[in-house]
């Protein structure tokens, strides 16, 4: 604003007054002033846009005043730089920074009494991130906590699904009335084959205990012949 007031208003005054000699009217002057005014309003907004340049003493680096900071005092973010730089205010609680704190921990100060306590720093500052409340932080555990219950629970319902499949693909499928017939009969050979093979080996075992005894020979082989019949 002060270059713009020292240059542009004498500027304006002299063009002004050489229009009015020159062309003899004032119409001309107001196209004079209107071209110059716009050029100051340009002028004015596009330095009102560029940061301002800090250097710091310690690093020797450069920070410009539309770097992402945080607020020491609310421990907030401040993103909107253009409308809220750190050389202006905090966007949430309205501090004003006394100070900027570089990454080299080195204090820039803004002001003359040197306040090391509301002081501004970078965004992304692994060492000051602003801690979470305790409620914030039981919330979050909770929420982990829930996550686990529900994979859990998951978890156990594909395995109660995949016990289930396995247990149907184990059961024995469903037999037609003709394999049914063809065990049962299959059965009954085996237990008629079995019966005449036992059958067979107790004669022999009769005939050859018995030999000199022929009434309990005859016993022996009408007991043999009744189990024949009842069981095959």
């Amino acid at each position: 604003m002060a270059v713009i007031l020292a240059i542009f208003i004498p500027l304006v005054f002299v063009l002004s007054v050489l229009v009015a000699i020159i062309f003899s009217s004032f119409f001309p002057m107001f196209i004079v002033d209107g071209i110059a005014i716009g050029a100051a309003c340009y002028l004015r907004n596009l330095w009102k846009e560029r940061p301002i340049r800090l250097h710091c003493r310690s690093c020797k680096k450069i920070i410009l005043s539309n770097t992402p900071w945080f607020c020491a005092v609310c421990k907030k973010a401040n993103a909107n730089v253009i409308e809220f730089p750190f050389v202006h205010k905090c966007e949430h609680c309205g501090a004003e920074p006394k100070a900027y704190r570089c990454q080299c921990k080195e204090f820039i100060f803004l002001t003359e009494d040197e306040d090391k306590i509301n002081y501004a720093y970078r965004l992304g500052s692994p060492d000051d991130a602003p801690k979470p409340d305790e409620r914030t932080t039981k919330r979050q555990q909770h929420q982990e906590t829930k996550e686990d219950k529900e994979n859990e629970v998951a978890v156990a319902e594909l395995d109660e699904k995949l016990k289930t499949i396995r247990d149907r693909m184990k059961d024995p499928k469903v037999k037609t009335p003709f394999e049914k017939s063809q065990e049962k009969c299959e059965q009954e050979y085996v237990g008629i084959m079995g019966v005449s093979e036992y059958c067979r080996q107790k004669t022999m075992e009769a005939k050859e205990l018995y030999k000199d005894d022929p009434e309990r020979l005859r016993d022996a082989l009408e007991a043999i012949e009744a189990i024949r019949v009842k069981y095959a």
